[in-house]
């Protein structure tokens, strides 16, 4: 038997954390390791919190405990999962970023970081599988096109999804590849997301 995939969850009282927190449960070749949040359902089983079974994790303010996993699953707003992904990636562990709200600089230093560590990341503010296909088509076409724009239909205001795919498509277009080398490693996503 090979060894599970430890996995810590950030952001984990909210509800896409918890939706993350009974996705590892239910993976035979994962195991929850952590689960972080700020305040709300700290020193909560992460189990119960998720609205199942306790599973012996519970819910912690600090981020010293994620550290101690191979993948860290992040839905915290974009600073946080900015500061999360910077103490994760030098202790080896690759982030899977769920959230939104990270700015162009906080994913080229991710980049930068993941690159110097040899450590893979995603970054995928909506992990709808034909948007991150979007997105990557969208980085591979860029540069064979001499402008890019991108039309997002039915929102009052732009969506993270808007603004991720015109960072990938402005970067490849002009050759500054740092946010599309952070959709690399997408296995881990497709596997955390069922």
């Amino acid at each position: 038997m090979t060894e599970k995939i430890r996995v810590a969850v950030a952001g984990a009282a909210g509800r896409m954390g918890r939706a993350s927190i009974r996705t590892v449960a239910a993976q035979p070749d994962m195991v929850l390791v952590a689960a972080v949040g700020r305040t709300a359902l700290v020193g909560t089983d992460a189990g119960t919190a998720a609205g199942m079974r306790p599973l012996g994790v519970a819910i912690t303010s600090d981020l010293e405990a994620a550290l101690t996993a191979d993948v860290l699953v992040d839905f915290s707003p974009g600073p946080a999962a900015a500061r999360h992904a910077a103490a994760a990636v030098p202790a080896g562990i690759s982030p899977v970023i769920g959230g939104t709200g990270l700015s162009a600089s906080e994913l080229t230093d991710l980049a930068g970081l993941c690159e110097a560590r040899g450590v893979g990341a995603v970054v995928a503010p909506n992990f709808a599988v034909g948007a991150v296909l979007m997105m990557e088509f969208a980085r591979q076409a860029a540069p064979h096109f001499p402008r890019v724009e991108i039309i997002e239909l039915m929102r009052s205001s732009p969506h993270a999804g808007f603004h991720f795919t015109f960072l990938i498509s402005s970067s490849a277009r002009w050759r500054r590849p740092a946010c599309s080398r952070l959709m690399n490693h997408c296995s881990v996503a497709r596997k955390i997301t069922g």
